[in-house]
């Protein structure tokens, strides 16, 4: 097994172009690659949230990114890509604003099933925390669902499949109040005491 670093907030926008081909990379090798593959996106997948987002990463021992997800505040559900696919759901929103969108976790194929996840997940969720974020939204498959619920998750109900290019359906849309946070290592204190 190869190793790789702990994920950290990319600094900037620098490295933009490796996260756009590693999700096209990381798609093309899971049940969305019909919709999200190099011959469609020849220069990576990349969305209306990427240049204002944070940017968390995990590299393999050369730099290379193996692995990113995104955090976005949003100040407005407008501002998310494929905005139309909450709209049966938003009577079930909050109305705060700011919040925080969670989005384009991708792993490189190699490199799965080692825990990347959850440290991706962790890292966003403190972000939330530090910033004060009253609450935050996420789109998800039903496997990616039954992982999120312990960290405070709750399915609010699907999404419809929007038009154009979102990698897997039916997509159950999950909301994480900030009060009702459960990091992965409280989850474990938890599970001793």
């Amino acid at each position: 097994m190869a190793p790789f670093s702990s994920p950290i907030l990319l600094g900037g926008p620098k490295r933009l172009a490796e996260i756009f081909a590693l999700r096209t990379l990381a798609w093309e090798r899971s049940p969305g690659r019909q919709q999200i593959n190099s011959s469609k996106y020849p220069n990576g997948y990349s969305d209306c949230l990427d240049a204002n987002s944070l940017h968390f990463v995990s590299t393999d021992w050369n730099g290379n990114i193996i692995a990113a997800a995104r955090l976005s505040v949003c100040n407005s559900y407008a501002d998310l890509p494929y905005p139309e696919m909450f709209a049966q759901l938003l009577h079930l929103l909050p109305q705060q604003r700011p919040f925080a969108f969670y989005s384009r976790l991708v792993i490189h194929p190699d490199y799965r099933k080692r825990g990347i996840a959850q440290a991706m997940d962790t890292m966003r969720m403190e972000k939330q925390q530090e910033l004060q974020l009253p609450f935050g939204l996420v789109t998800v498959n039903a496997k990616r669902c039954l992982k999120i619920q312990p960290y405070g998750f709750v399915r609010l109900g699907y999404t419809p499949k929007p038009e154009g290019d979102a990698p897997f359906e039916p997509l159950a849309l999950m909301r994480l109040n900030l009060e009702e946070i459960r990091l992965p290592q409280q989850l474990l204190l938890d599970a001793v005491v």
